[in-house]
């Protein structure tokens, strides 16, 4: 085996020491207790990799979480070691992180991710399983009683996991047999007395992979409960003696015959624990460095391609990769920066409407984030309206700065021009088709809803050609243009405008509940609270956590006088409020309907 001396990071905490100096030197940079310090604000790659020298010369960059650090200077081809990107949230920053993805010597990331990126025209990718857990943090804590049957602690946006909420209600409602909990924002030590208090720890990956959860659960001592469709579960665990599948048809049933089996559950439980004690970080680490040593030969053979391929590219092109890969995520941490590239950008070529697109798109997100700095918040806007209006008056058939022009007419609250702009793009995609969205481009507004996790995964699984937007972009941009119509038609009193517009963005995408939920809202209005139930048991069934939809079902079933439904539905919502404590605020209103059947055990 070839050995290997690597800077990762950015990260925290020591890396070096870890490994046997004969075959591996793996070293950290990062915040103040790495190998190494590092300011993502300032330092070039000379700096960062100048500070390590001259007692440390690495052969390799393994630039971690690619998708929220981006790279210094002008990204990957100014890198003077091989890079390896690893990447872990691909599904949500995929159209943000392919430029630089593709001016990487090697990616790392899970299976799932391994193909997505492959379908995006990327092959110098591979698996490594790198989630993990922190034994000084993630242990068995003696004397804890497991009071729990069933517990999940995790993100409870269901607008990312909207797959996963689903399998929530259905743990949820096992309240009315099991202690079932449910927790999000729970951490440190009070996430490991969680995990030391269950007996079982639910898990659905987000993209099969087996996360970061499955590894804590395991080392706190649960039995560990996965997906049967999870790909990456044999990397780890043993199916029925270190963990336990379930599947759509036999999930409830699982969690009767582990929880009526004590004996059975804690030998699994117990086998699962000594399991991870043997895939510690340590561990992980040394499979991720025989990965690059293997790679290296080839990685300093072609190494420099990247730097030729960068500098093919055109100036503006250049300009636009590194403002896509500062404008990573959604939370916007580096949209100065961004906003640098895209004005360099425009300097060097006023002839691609994306530039002017997406310039605006980037000035009016980061308005948002100056909310309360009234003066810089207009002056963004005022900006960000001059770039879209440039682009749709000389563009007008680049179908993304109307959808752009659209949003921030919303955001400032002026339906009318919204709707203008919602119209052409409907007629756009209508009448071009594909052609109407030539390019993945940059969207606003930038949240973690149910329309960015479904711009990214269309990203991830369409086979168009890299850097091309596929239908189901298109799709997607119908369904939002004509839900906002709809709401718009709504305030104005125009009903009919608005049920058919909520019509045609169900048949855009009828698996989203929120049109349900908003024609729904507008027949309760209108008096017709049998066709609101009916659309708003279609939102929730869609949406099980729509609470907006929660209140409205048990408005309208009171009102058509459906006792019995209603007592089932208000029993359903108290045993879900009593299984997660985030949703104790929701216990006033459906208490007061009256008393609502068994609830959780205590």
């Amino acid at each position: 085996m070839v050995g290997i001396k690597a800077l990762l990071g950015p990260t925290t905490g020591r890396l070096s020491g870890r490994h046997p100096p004969d075959r591996f030197d793996l070293r950290s940079f990062g915040s103040d207790g790495t190998d190494y310090p590092y300011d993502e604000d300032s330092d070039s790659w000379d700096d960062l990799i100048g500070r390590a020298a001259p007692d440390f010369a690495p052969d390799v960059v393994v630039w971690w979480r690619l998708e929220h650090n981006p790279l210094p200077g002008s990204g990957p081809a100014e890198c003077p070691l091989p890079l390896v990107g690893v990447v872990g949230d691909w599904n949500l920053t995929l159209s943000d992180l392919l430029g630089s993805l593709h001016l990487c010597d090697h990616i790392v990331t899970d299976r799932a991710g391994v193909s997505a990126l492959q379908r995006c025209g990327l092959h110098n990718v591979s698996f490594s399983p790198w989630y993990t857990y922190e034994p000084e943090i993630h242990r068995l804590l003696p004397d804890t009683p497991r009071i729990y049957d069933i517990t999940f602690a995790g993100n409870l946006n269901h607008d990312v996991q909207r797959e996963r909420a689903t399998w929530l209600r259905r743990l949820a409602l096992l309240g009315r047999r099991y202690r079932v909990r449910i927790e999000t924002g729970v951490f440190g030590d009070d996430y490991t007395r969680l995990l030391n208090q269950s007996k079982i720890v639910f898990n659905r990956s987000i993209k099969g992979e087996l996360n970061q959860r499955a590894h804590e659960a395991a080392a706190c001592g649960a039995l560990v409960l996965l997906e049967d469709t999870n790909v990456e579960v044999h990397e780890v665990f043993a199916p029925g003696r270190e963990c336990v599948l379930y599947n759509e048809d036999n999930f409830e049933r699982v969690m009767e015959q582990w929880l009526s089996d004590d004996e059975g559950l804690r030998r699994v439980a117990s086998a699962g624990h000594g399991r991870v004690q043997r895939k510690h970080p340590v561990h992980r680490e040394r499979r991720l460095l025989e990965l690059l040593a293997d790679l290296l030969p080839d990685m300093r053979r072609t190494q420099g391609g990247h730097g030729t391929a960068w500098q093919a590219m055109s100036a503006p092109e250049r300009s636009y990769r590194r403002a896509r890969g500062l404008a990573l995520g959604l939370q916007g941490a580096y949209l100065n920066g961004a906003d640098r590239a895209l004005v360099e950008c425009l300097n060097h070529d006023q002839s691609e409407p994306e530039y002017w697109s997406a310039l605006g798109a980037l000035r009016v997100h980061m308005s948002d984030a100056v909310e309360t700095e009234t003066q810089l918040r207009d002056r963004l806007r005022r900006e960000a309206l001059r770039f879209l209006t440039r682009a749709v008056e000389h563009w007008p058939t680049y179908a993304l700065a109307h959808y752009n022009l659209a949003n921030l007419h919303l955001t400032l609250e002026q339906p009318d021009a919204a709707m203008l702009h919602l119209t052409r793009l409907l007629a756009l995609l209508t009448a071009e088709g594909d052609a109407a969205l030539p390019t993945i481009g940059y969207y606003y507004p930038r949240e973690y809803d149910a329309f960015a996790v479904e711009w990214e995964r269309v990203v991830a699984l369409a086979d168009a050609q890299p850097g091309q937007a596929a239908e189901g972009h298109g799709l997607l941009l119908a369904w939002d243009a004509w839900r906002h119509l709809a709401d718009i038609f709504a305030e104005q009193g125009r009903d009919r405008q608005a049920f058919a517009a909520w019509d045609y963005a169900i048949e855009a995408r009828p698996d989203f509940g929120v049109p349900y939920g908003a024609r729904a809202k507008l027949h309760e209005q209108r008096g017709r609270p049998g066709q609101a139930a009916d659309d708003y048991k279609a939102a929730i069934e869609r949406e099980p956590f729509y609470f907006a939809a929660w209140h409205g079902l048990a408005r309208t079933l009171r009102q058509l006088e459906r006792t019995s439904e209603l007592q089932a539905f208000i029993d359903e919502c108290l045993t879900i409020i009593d299984a997660c404590p985030n949703y104790e605020f929701l216990r006033p209103e459906f208490s007061s309907y009256g008393p609502a059947g068994a609830s959780v055990i205590s």
